[in-house]
């Protein structure tokens, strides 16, 4: 997949959809193992394609949120400190296979482990929004 766009929003929706492409073909992958053992064995799986989780893919992004807790921290500390939640997606986004969803859980989990602020709680939000400020924790 590849997508031509110098849009924060074009971003935001390539990663939407590539998310979904990965998933789809994760569930291709288990179909064509249940046909391929139904053919080579007689036998069906016990757990048929239809039971098929996301492990993968959500595999995938957990070890990509991993990396981005790092790399949020290092921007943020070579920036002053803070910035706002719509400029940091895109920093996130452009290296990171992940979604906004995604990098608004790991500032949570962020704040959650006290590196960050929790600039978000008090105007009463669960999660960043595009105005709210992700700043260093002081100390």
């Amino acid at each position: 997949m590849a997508y031509g766009t110098r849009g924060d929003e074009g971003l935001k929706t390539f990663r939407e959809i590539e998310y979904k492409a990965l998933r789809e073909h994760d569930r291709n992958r288990a179909v064509a193992k249940d046909r391929k053992a139904l053919t080579t064995t007689g036998q069906t799986t016990l757990f048929a394609s239809e039971f098929h989780d996301d492990r993968t893919i959500e595999q995938e992004i957990a070890g990509q949120q991993a990396a981005a807790k790092s790399f949020v921290l290092e921007r943020l500390a070579n920036c002053g400190d803070r910035m706002r939640f719509s400029q940091l997606i895109t920093l996130v986004l452009e290296p990171f296979m992940l979604r906004t969803t995604n990098v608004k859980d790991v500032c949570v989990e962020l704040a959650n482990t006290g590196k960050i602020e929790n600039t978000w709680k008090a105007l009463g939000l669960n999660k960043p929004r595009d105005n709210v400020w992700i700043m260093l924790k002081d100390g």
